[in-house]
């Protein structure tokens, strides 16, 4: 998931002043959208969480099409909108085999956990970067290292797996997407113009989804432990 945002190229997209907003209503736009974005990921994976394994791959595909077309469709909000919760539908369905992996580890409660977790983490960041006013766009470049090691050491780990790289993996993208909330929400704090509030939406959803992701992940290996062994 998080090499979507790397694709995107969400990072190194600066927010213009072309149009003329009020930091209020692009902030509303934006977390209306984010909003809408989570309850649409939800709605995917409640849906196909019955759905044989064959749907995953188109649907990834999907997802990837429904990516592209928000970031190179800039005629129209409205389309880009409705691309946006495509994308956050199909993000959704994918997402359905490594929940039922989850299940299989810690029954349902463990995906509360995961998402209790997520959720606090992600809002209480938001919150600090909100009200401390702290620019952290000098984290840009750590990030964006970050990101490219993040990603190579994904790839890595389809040939040296063992359960200690994956722990420390996972905590490494807990800690990288912890720095790209406080990055993300202090850009939208203070670069908006009304034709990028869908990028803003999607920079956090992609936050949100991976921090979500890597946290399930620690949860995943921590009940692994707990129940006698790693598999």
């Amino acid at each position: 998931m998080f090499n979507n945002r790397f694709q995107s190229g969400v990072i190194n997209q600066p927010y213009s002043f072309t149009q003329p907003m009020t930091q209020e209503t692009f902030f509303s736009k934006v977390m209306t959208f984010f909003g809408l974005s989570l309850i649409a990921a939800a709605l995917g994976s409640w849906i196909s969480w019955n759905w044989g394994p064959a749907v995953f791959s188109p649907a990834l595909i999907a997802e990837f099409a429904f990516l592209l077309s928000v970031i190179f469709i800039r005629s129209s909000q409205e389309l880009r909108a409705l691309f946006f919760i495509l994308f956050s539908t199909a993000s959704g369905i994918v997402l359905v085999p490594l929940l039922r992996q989850a299940v299989a580890v810690g029954g349902p409660q463990i995906l509360m956990n995961a998402l209790g977790t997520t959720g606090v983490t992600f809002f209480g960041l938001s919150l600090y970067a909100l009200r401390s006013g702290k620019d952290f766009s000098y984290l840009r470049g750590v990030l964006f290292a970050g990101l490219i090691g993040l990603f190579i050491a994904g790839f890595l780990q389809f040939f040296f797996s063992s359960p200690e790289f994956t722990m420390v993996y996972s905590v490494a993208g807990v800690l990288l997407f912890s720095g790209f909330v406080l990055y993300d929400m202090s850009r939208i704090q203070r670069r908006h113009a009304d034709n990028q509030y869908i990028d803003a939406a999607l920079a956090l959803y992609l936050d949100f989804l991976n921090l979500f992701i890597f946290i399930l992940q620690l949860f995943m290996g921590n009940g692994r432990r707990r129940g006698g062994g790693w598999s």
